[in-house]
């Protein structure tokens, strides 16, 4: 039987991977911070639950250990443990910033970092998570930055992994139907001094239209498992990917910032 690591997986994205794979008769081991109930997936049976907060590498470490000795050494190992928040960088708090960055950058590296040994030489494939807003920094998204850190630190891993036969991809995401996607959408509440009241309403507002079609989870999971079997997987793929944020990521700084800003501003702050 075949085996899938999934981070994240007690829901949302990750938990529909989990039921796609399992529903092609692969063996899951689906980790979360608080470790998945077999019972909440379509094949209980297949998924082999772990607690796993991708921040503590000592936690991944561990895990590996134990896969290691029940021979369970996975063919595809995805890291899509990640967190959406929006909020005015300039006046986050610095833990809040770390936090995202921590488990959306950092926290796959920390399990790739322990899994190496056990991949090494297998012919695995490692998918990463990331989104296709990455390309395009916007006002008020660290999950951007974040995923635009995840990228970057992706390009010289997978330089790495392929050293020692292990395939990388990035799946850049489109809007995808979650309960922390929707409860983001509607907005964060804002500190009572802060000065960005009127432009983050007028985002939190307008944000909907220019995310686009949001897809069903299950959707994108059935496209990641086809990339998944692909003998020679490209880099990077795009799912569910929106036309304006295409044309947006072809225009030069200068313009894309004059068009965010007329977004962002509403109309008594609009020059």
């Amino acid at each position: 039987m075949k085996t899938a690591f999934i981070t994240g997986a007690a829901q949302g994205l990750g938990k529909a991977l989990a039921d796609v794979f399992t529903g092609k008769s692969w063996r899951v081991i689906a980790t979360d911070v608080h470790a998945p109930d077999p019972e909440s997936f379509h094949h209980p049976g297949n998924i082999i639950p772990f607690r796993l907060d991708v921040r503590k590498p000592e936690d991944a470490e561990k895990i590996s250990v134990l896969i290691k000795q029940r021979d369970m050494i996975p063919e595809v190992l995805i890291n899509n443990a990640g967190i959406f928040d929006l909020y005015p960088l300039t006046e986050s708090d610095p833990e809040r910033l770390q936090h995202i960055f921590h488990v959306n950058a950092f926290g796959a590296l920390n399990v790739i970092r322990a899994f190496l040994p056990l991949l090494s030489g297998s012919g695995a494939r490692v998918i990463q998570i990331s989104s296709e807003s990455a390309n395009i920094p916007w006002a008020f998204q660290p999950y951007q930055i974040s995923k635009i850190t995840l990228e970057a630190l992706s390009r010289a891993i997978r330089q790495e992994l392929r050293m020692k036969g292990i395939r990388l991809t990035m799946i850049r995401a489109g809007a995808i139907r979650t309960r922390l996607s929707d409860q983001a959408l509607a907005g964060n509440p804002l500190r009572p001094d802060s000065l960005f009241h009127s432009e983050y309403k007028a985002f939190a507002s307008r944000a909907g239209r220019y995310f686009g079609r949001i897809m069903p989870p299950e959707t994108v999971a059935k496209k990641i498992f086809r990339i998944a079997q692909k003998k020679e997987p490209r880099f990077y793929y795009n799912i569910n990917r929106q036309a304006s944020l295409r044309l947006l990521s072809t225009l030069p700084e200068k313009w894309q910032d004059r068009l965010v800003l007329r977004i962002l501003r509403d109309n008594k702050h609009t020059h």
